[in-house]
């Protein structure tokens, strides 16, 4: 049987207890209790599903908007990279341009009767919308036109150095003439020797003449000479506006190419758009319809059992769904133009894949030798041989030295054996 304890040794207990337990410490961090709100019915729990759905949907369109802005400033930049190459490249081809017409141009000033005039005329006639055929051939015909070109201009470049070097030798067969020829001084002489003293008039000698009509048909030749270079200075500078100016036709048409392309797109979708919105009018039509038919059922119940109280509420149901369904059907045509726009890209991405693909695969199959040759893991395995195969000579030069060596000693061993015996 137990015992009651008596109050005092309660208290005492108590005392006790209370001077041993410690002291309890503060929490550092305190969290708020969770509430959970109020539900009075199904609708309550529609509406608190749909803000959670609409906060879920605004999230994902946040994310959307983000990503969006990040891919319209990478595709400005590589708008912008994609214009500073495209005016460097038309630098490039008006100098290069410039370059070969200056070519010619010295070519027949000098009157070279080369065999490069029918190449340097179908040259320039090609090189006029080099650009424009530019962007429509593929890497090995860029690389092989670019090739052409270079040879052109090297060749051209190497005939006007033969031609200069014939002027200058024909210059200096000229001077060497002038000045083997006797003058005027000698020329009197001899004739006052030859004629007596009776010849002493003053008559122009021949290579006085010919001196005089030199010095003529040299200041001819440097005022037209500077004439030639003004000339030349300003058709050089028309033709530098000219040929910046079809460099400028030739990227605006690209560029109108382009927007043509774009606005096809653009009206596509669009066809699109007003095709969708003609079926999400149509389906809106059936549920007002379905609505309306719901009401007048409605009506008609209401006045059949007398009760005034269940048309409200039907109708406020009735609009409720509506506007649910309205919702519904913003976010799945949101969800489809995403998807849609998602789906295009992937297909984008796909097709640029498979096209370099192709490329990876048609150059892995028509790699030239030199490539073969030029690349690290032929020059590694080309020195490893190299090496290996120095390796391999050293080692037969010490197994002949060997051979010799062992050659020696049998004899030698042989001989001691002889002796020996």
């Amino acid at each position: 049987m137990s015992k009651r304890s008596s109050p005092g040794s309660d208290e005492d207990s108590q005392g006790g207890t209370s001077a041993d337990e410690p002291i309890k410490k503060k929490r550092l961090v305190t969290f708020e209790p969770v509430r959970i709100c109020s539900v009075n019915g199904t609708s309550d729990i529609d509406a608190k599903v749909l803000a959670v759905q609409h906060y879920k949907l605004s999230e994902r369109f946040r994310h959307k908007e983000r990503q969006r802005d990040q891919l319209q400033k990478r595709v400005e930049q590589l708008e912008s990279r994609q214009a500073q190459d495209d005016a460097m490249l038309c630098i490039i081809n008006r100098s290069w341009n410039r370059f070969d017409e200056d070519v010619r141009i010295l070519l027949q000033r000098f009157d070279a009767e080369t065999a490069l005039e029918g190449e340097i005329e179908m040259e320039h006639e090609g090189t006029k919308n080099f650009l424009a055929k530019l962007s429509h051939w593929e890497n090995d015909e860029i690389e092989d036109k670019l090739k052409q070109r270079v040879g052109f201009s090297r060749r051209a470049l190497a005939k006007l150095v033969q031609v200069f070097d014939h002027i200058t030798q024909r210059n200096e067969k000229i001077a060497n003439l002038i000045a083997s020829c006797p003058t005027s001084d000698e020329t009197n002489e001899g004739a006052s020797t030859s004629d007596g003293s009776g010849s002493n008039q003053s008559k122009p000698s021949l290579s006085a003449e010919v001196a005089k009509m030199n010095a003529e048909l040299s200041r001819e030749n440097a005022r037209l000479q500077k004439m030639v270079t003004k000339l030349q200075s300003e058709n050089h500078s028309l033709s530098m506006k000219i040929s910046a100016q079809e460099d400028e036709l030739t990227l605006m048409e690209t560029r109108q190419e382009e927007m043509t392309n774009s606005l096809e797109e653009i009206k596509y979708q669009l066809d699109k758009s007003m095709r969708r919105e003609c079926k999400l009018d149509f389906r809106l039509a059936e549920y007002v319809r379905k609505t309306q038919q719901l009401e007048l059922n409605d009506v008609k119940a209401v006045n059949t059992n007398g009760v005034g109280i269940v048309p409200n509420t039907t109708t406020n149901v009735s609009k409720s769904k509506l506007e649910e369904l309205e919702q519904s059907v913003e976010m799945q045509t949101e969800l489809a133009t995403s998807r849609l726009q998602e789906l295009q890209e992937m297909l984008e991405k796909n097709k640029n894949l498979t096209r370099q693909l192709e490329t990876l695969k048609l150059n892995l199959k028509h790699t030239p030798p030199d490539v073969i040759k030029n690349s690290t893991d032929y020059v590694a395995l080309q020195a490893q041989f190299s090496a290996i195969y120095v390796e391999a000579t050293q080692m037969r030069q010490q197994l002949e030295v060997a051979r010799t060596q062992m050659a020696a000693l049998r004899t030698a061993h042989a001989k001691q054996i002889e002796v020996m015996e």
